[in-house]
């Protein structure tokens, strides 16, 4: 009897242990994290704080700071005043010295251009269509969300195949207007590749 136990709990540790290879052999989809609004948790720090270095951007990666060209693969901009960046891959994040946020990212679906645009900020609040806008000489469809006073936007092209969001977060409403003039800026700058 106690044979056929150990014989039993040695089947099952085998077939757990096989499931679990399996498992980290098979390939998950790659999803980015659904946009929160930012919490300042302390003061930010000023953008002249950071490393005064030349910018390392290159065609995989980008850190900046104010005034640096980010520069990918797929895209050239600038950096506004007091912002600086970071990212990978044409995904890039544009943070403000007030904690403001810029988002770039891309998924490789066309789809429907309006619907797809609409639904990154949908869960943010109640949604609004605004008039399109020019970004880097492409149309681009637009977006605003409110809840409780708090506003997310996004502007959406299709480019190579592929469809780009620029998502903003103001870190509180008093931003809002100075975001957006900084969201505008970082599109007449954009030269896509």
């Amino acid at each position: 009897m106690v044979v056929i136990l150990v014989l039993v709990a040695l089947v099952i540790g085998i077939a757990y242990g096989a499931y679990q290879l399996y498992q980290g052999t098979t390939v998950k989809p790659v999803t980015q994290p659904t946009p929160t609004h930012a919490v300042r948790t302390t003061a930010a720090p000023s953008v002249t704080t950071r490393p005064t270095t030349s910018s390392k951007a290159t065609a995989a990666t980008a850190d900046c700071v104010s005034g640096d060209k980010i520069s990918t693969g797929d895209f050239v901009a600038t950096v506004p005043a007091n912002w600086s960046c970071d990212g990978e891959d044409g995904d890039i994040s544009i943070v403000s010295a007030r904690d403001d946020s810029i988002w770039v990212e891309h998924d490789p679906g066309t789809g429907d251009l309006a619907s797809n645009c609409k639904s990154q900020i949908e869960d943010l609040g109640t949604v609004t269509a605004l008039p399109p806008e020019t970004w880097g000489g492409k149309t681009a469809v637009a977006y605003q969300a409110v809840d409780s006073g708090d506003i997310y936007g996004v502007r959406c092209a299709v480019v190579g195949g592929q469809t780009w969001y620029l998502l903003y977060f103001p870190f509180d409403p008093t931003d809002d207007a100075s975001v957006r003039v900084d969201v505008t800026k970082v599109m007449t700058t954009w030269v896509w590749k």
